[in-house]
């Protein structure tokens, strides 16, 4: 049913009445709040994220020819490498040749736990899902800097590459000494 004033159904003219009257409901959220908003923006600290991208890629000689000398599922594989990194003898080097969170009076402790929670390592997953559906991984480092969350980004990266080379070489190393021995 319409909406009565009185006894009589309410027109455009009743409607702009009203409004007038109570101009002051829609005029201050719409002023207040914007400027609310802004005002907000200079006392959140900007954060950068910096973010590398890292592709596994498969053998290049067929597992029919010559059989993986790794064999370790590629997720296990990163999640150890993750543990590596993220152990205080590995994040504490980065603290201090970045001088991460000096700034904030803090432990080494409290500056290691800092960085990991700045570090997010997450699958990518694609269309053309290979090396048991992961096919590379991305590591980013959120700051309050943007060089230094760059740097950080790529010195974690490093590391994970690194880790990985000698992960691989281990194994490698490995299954040639069983060969050695089986020879012998």
């Amino acid at each position: 049913e319409h909406e009565r004033l009185g006894h009589r159904p309410l027109n455009a003219e009743d409607y702009f009445t009203i409004l007038k009257r109570r101009w002051w409901i829609i005029s201050i959220p719409t002023v207040v709040l914007p400027i609310l908003a802004i005002a907000a923006t200079f006392y959140i600290p900007p954060q950068y994220l910096s973010q590398s991208g890292i592709q596994i890629g498969q053998q290049k000689v067929s597992n029919d020819l010559v059989k993986p000398v790794v064999t370790e599922d590629i997720s296990s594989r990163l999640a150890s490498i993750n543990q590596q990194i993220e152990s205080r003898s590995s994040i504490q080097p980065i603290i201090e040749k970045f001088g991460l969170y000096a700034d904030q009076h803090l432990s080494m402790d409290d500056r290691t736990v800092l960085a990991r929670k700045n570090i997010d390592i997450q699958a990518m997953p694609t269309g053309f899902a290979h090396s048991n559906g992961v096919p590379g991984f991305t590591i980013s480092f959120t700051a309050s800097d943007a060089h230094t969350a760059q740097q950080v980004c790529a010195e974690i990266t490093s590391l994970f590459i690194a880790a990985n080379l000698r992960s691989q070489t281990d194994a490698a190393g490995g299954t040639t000494d069983f060969f050695k021995e089986q020879l012998n």
